[in-house]
């Protein structure tokens, strides 16, 4: 489908990611409270961390502003934490850079390549997604 992030199917994309983000957001400030959810340097990775990297990397890719409610002081900034937490690990980055992970189209239709994503991405999104929140 070609047209699959452009409005209005991408509104209600996006209106399941802000609802998988709150979630999640809300899950990790739960599950902190009884564990160390964002994993310090020399910590093994868990299942956890790397779904919900895997999660809001492709979310990012479709809705680059997202990172805006990322960041500290932002809608989930425990998602965002663990997320760069993850990805800006040294043997993380390197493998992401040498297997191209984020250049990985999504399908095997034309509509799913990381080129094609980002170039409707960037025709669409806008941080004004952030005020539906």
């Amino acid at each position: 489908m070609q047209d699959w992030l452009a409005p209005p199917s991408r509104d209600k994309i996006w209106k399941t990611i802000t609802r998988y983000l709150r979630n999640t957001e809300a899950a990790l400030r739960e599950l902190q409270k009884e564990m160390k959810v964002v994993p310090a340097e020399t910590d093994q990775l868990t299942v956890l961390c790397a779904t919900v990297t895997a999660a809001i990397t492709f979310i990012t890719q479709l809705f680059p502003s997202a990172k805006l409610a990322l960041r500290p002081g932002g809608s989930f900034p425990l998602c965002g934490e663990l997320w760069k937490t993850v990805t800006t690990r040294p043997k993380v980055a390197a493998y992401w850079k040498e297997h191209k992970i984020a250049e990985k189209a999504w399908t095997i239709t034309e509509y799913g390549t990381a080129e094609w994503i980002a170039k409707e991405a960037a025709k669409y999104d806008s941080p004004q997604l952030l005020a539906k929140l």
